[in-house]
């Protein structure tokens, strides 16, 4: 797993005016879609809606307790990707009726851009 704290970190929505067409570096990310929260576990959908100019090495999703999961050791490390499109992740091991904040990462050369923080709830 890579350590997330080791990059220049920018959120997504600090990048959305730049696309690809004016020279952004970073990918953007769009807004995660819940599905199929149970007890223990959820499903996941999260987008890359634009590249950038610097292949992603990581992505993923991030979640925790917390407000902000930006900084959680709760990850998905889903690997390299070189195309937008969406992507999936099933968050385990968590605790039932508990509330968990949700974010997309990608971690390119340049840093690390997350998507808007998503909230859900397990089931009791």
């Amino acid at each position: 797993h890579r350590d997330l704290h080791s990059f220049p970190t920018r959120r997504s929505s600090d990048l959305q005016n730049k696309s690809v067409n004016n020279g952004s570096v970073l990918p953007l990310l769009g807004n995660d879609v819940i599905e199929q929260v149970n007890r223990t576990s959820a499903n996941i959908t999260g987008r890359i809606t634009e590249l950038g100019r610097k292949p992603i090495l990581e992505h993923g999703h991030t979640w925790s307790t917390t407000s902000d999961p930006s900084n959680a050791s709760m990850i998905t490390t889903l690997g390299e990707r070189n195309n937008s499109g969406t992507f999936k992740s099933k968050l385990i091991n968590l605790e039932s009726d508990t509330e968990y904040h949700v974010r997309a990462y990608a971690i390119t050369v340049v840093g690390t851009v997350y998507g808007t923080i998503t909230t859900l709830r397990t089931n009791k």
